[in-house]
């Protein structure tokens, strides 16, 4: 990721990307408890480390792709490894800790030369987080059988925009002066504007780029409204985004009437089941 690449590579050439998703940085607290997890190996099982890597979406993706890589797995197993914890059991706790050795982490890239995209970019996991613990508890409520491929479908929903911090912070940075610039603006046109595609687009390619099982690349797309368990998380992000500007946010009633109507509840039930949630294990 260095800058000559950067200076040189638009963000829309995807190709660039797909080549370098295993030295995608994580987050510098997640480098620290992967370091801790190191030195007691003894005693750290497959559900300590899903807890650490579903507390990131840029290690999330690393694992699932590198699962897929070092494993040489077909096509009809690999669809049944769409989770975190499936993919961790199918490595090996040791195999895992040794694979993610030696990371860069997100704070170090951005820090110093672009210290407010990577505020932006820490909201953004931030938000992705609260997204995938929103889609974990509807898809509780639901009782639906791919709860975790929803859990982390959700996590990794704004891989792109991250994405987009951390590899062309300006032009990252470009596209939100442009938003704030003209309220009235679509993301999705100032997007075009600076990157020559969406974000959206982005996200699409880079699933298939990076060959994300089936399953997750459906619910990311999000274009399958009608589908239970797209729409859950859709609900999820979107309510996620809204959030992150605060209860008093004026879409946050119309977010939970949708909610309310997709888990066939009241307003009162789904607003105090809500607020008191505790994150899930994913």
């Amino acid at each position: 990721m260095s800058s000559e690449m950067s200076e040189q590579t638009p963000f829309c050439t995807l190709s660039y990307l797909d080549l370098r998703v295993q030295e995608l940085p994580v987050l510098r607290h997640t480098r620290q408890l992967l370091d801790e997890a190191r030195e007691h190996m003894e005693v750290v099982n497959a559900r300590d480390l899903s807890r650490i890597v579903a507390q990131d979406p840029l290690l999330a993706v690393r694992m699932i792709t590198h699962s897929k890589v070092t494993r040489g797995l077909g096509r009809a197993l690999h669809n049944e490894i769409s989770t975190i914890g499936s993919s961790i059991i199918m490595m090996g706790v040791e195999p895992f800790l040794h694979a993610f050795d030696n990371l860069k982490s997100l704070e170090e890239i951005l820090q110093r030369n672009a210290p407010h995209a990577l505020l932006e970019a820490l909201k953004t996991i931030s938000r992705s987080r609260n997204a995938a613990n929103y889609a974990h508890r509807f898809a509780l409520w639901r009782v639906d059988p791919d709860i975790q491929e929803i859990t982390l479908a959700a996590l990794l929903y704004d891989l792109a925009e991250i994405l987009l911090y951390v590899l062309e912070p300006l032009q990252a940075m470009k596209v939100r002066a442009m938003l704030k610039a003209n309220p009235g603006l679509r993301s999705v046109d100032a997007q075009k504007e600076v990157l020559g595609c969406t974000l959206a687009d982005v996200q699409l390619q880079l699933c298939r780029n990076w060959k994300l099982p089936d399953l997750l690349l459906q619910l990311i797309d999000g274009r399958k409204t009608d589908n239970p368990k797209v729409k859950n998380v859709s609900l999820a992000v979107i309510f996620a985004r809204h959030l992150a500007n605060g209860w008093d946010d004026p879409a946050i009633p119309s977010d939970l009437s949708e909610i309310a109507k997709f888990l066939n509840t009241d307003m009162d039930t789904l607003e105090n089941r809500l607020k008191i949630f505790q994150p899930p294990e994913v």
